[in-house]
């Protein structure tokens, strides 16, 4: 039943051209790739083969890259652009990733910290087609994006933020709300239980301060609750201890 409710909510989302925005300053594939390109993120570089393997996937970048700057042409010319102000940020982000000196990019990287356990054969076939590929297509391919970007993209970018903003904007923001909740709640109703949520927690916290006989207002308690020594662990059994507590009265909490 979950999974038809996700199908027949997410063929209702099909009138929205969410492709015409494919990226922004939060997420989206140029950023997401390099974190996976950098050797520190989630993507392996322990075999010659995962090597293999994301060259493969790196080198469709161009192609994607391409893509999404013709969708954003469309969405111009339709007046449906991310925000001005989210994409000033996308800018130096895109820039960043054309390191002035290639050995400092963040591509680069897992060829510099290759496992040794790599045959010499491979390593140097390896380093060769990453210099290849970054150099005559990757880079390129980014220096194209941010160049749009700046160039034709901000200048024609909406500097209205809300969502209402677009083209049947209202609905296109519930559908998104329903999206991510799960709840056909009105986003009125939400953020109206946001905002008492917070009074609540808040409420709560006032109670906390009043009742160790604090004396100075919440913020000051709080900077007590970070520097006081009493408030850390200091051994590593004590911590996982205080986790699995935790974690016991919440799971006699739920259903």
């Amino acid at each position: 039943v979950v999974q038809f409710a996700s199908v027949h909510q997410r063929k209702g989302g099909q009138r929205y051209p969410e492709e015409l925005m494919p990226f922004n300053q939060m997420s989206g594939l140029p950023m997401d790739l390099a974190v996976y390109g950098s050797g520190a993120g989630p993507q392996p570089f322990a075999t010659a083969s995962d090597y293999e393997r994301f060259l493969a996937r790196l080198r469709q970048f161009p192609r994607w890259a391409d893509g999404a700057i013709a969708l954003m042409r469309e969405g111009m010319s339709r007046g449906i652009t991310v925000p001005r102000p989210a994409m000033v940020k996308v800018l130096p982000q895109l820039r960043d990733i054309l390191a002035p000196r290639f050995e400092e990019n963040i591509f680069w990287a897992p060829i510099e910290s290759m496992p040794a356990d790599i045959p010499a054969a491979a390593r140097q076939r390896l380093t060769e087609a990453y210099r290849a590929a970054l150099t005559h297509e990757v880079l390129p391919a980014y220096r194209r994006l941010a160049d749009f970007i700046e160039t034709d993209y901000l200048p024609a970018a909406r500097t209205s933020v809300g969502w209402s903003d677009l083209t049947d904007g209202a609905q296109w923001y519930r559908w998104r709300v329903r999206e991510a909740t799960t709840m056909d709640m009105p986003p009125e109703e939400i953020h109206a239980l946001g905002l008492a949520e917070v009074a609540r927690i808040r409420g709560d916290m006032l109670a906390v301060k009043q009742q160790v006989g604090f004396q100075g207002d919440l913020d000051a308690f709080f900077r007590h609750l970070e520097e006081d020594p009493r408030f850390y662990f200091t051994n590593e059994h004590d911590l996982l201890e205080a986790y699995r507590d935790v974690k016991h009265r919440i799971e006699a909490l739920l259903p």
